[in-house]
């Protein structure tokens, strides 16, 4: 189990954990190369967060390019399971069949056609607020700081 290395004082309280949370993630980018040493407790805020960061960020659609062969949308509804996010997050990803693979090459005009598919559950994301993932994801750190930091 990796963990990243801190002091008492940077673990005082949730934004202080978060900010370290944040430390402990560079530790595993790219997470392709680095997921698998990632414990089962470890797993759902990484999840949470690079979901949340990338469908923010540019959409579903990137989401599954950039992370298909690492993190199942099935990963991604047990990790806001776990995390007790809004249920409306995973009604939201279940409009994406859970078989769904984007060929590695896809041409330019596949691109409308998956951006057509992805846009309305993208519309009813940014619909939601993004802190809610962001709360819950401090929550679970802060329960779990011991799975994620070592205290030097």
């Amino acid at each position: 189990m990796e963990k990243y290395k801190v002091s008492k004082e940077k673990l005082e309280n949730k934004e202080m954990v978060w900010n370290s949370f944040m430390y402990f993630l560079r530790m595993f980018i790219p997470y392709e190369d680095n997921f698998d040493k990632l414990t089962p407790e470890q797993t759902p805020p990484v999840i949470a967060f690079v979901y949340m960061s990338e469908v923010f960020g540019d959409g579903h659609l990137e989401f599954v390019e950039v992370y298909q062969e690492t993190i199942s949308l099935t990963k991604v509804m047990e990790a806001i399971t776990i995390l007790n996010i809004d249920e409306k997050y995973n009604e939201n990803l279940s409009g994406i069949p859970q078989d769904f693979y984007l060929p590695e090459e896809w041409l330019e005009e596949d691109e409308e056609v998956y951006k057509n598919m992805f846009q309305p559950l993208d519309d009813i994301l940014y619909g939601y607020e993004q802190d809610e993932i962001i709360e819950k994801i401090e929550d679970y750190l802060w329960e779990h700081k011991d799975v994620f930091f070592e205290i030097v």
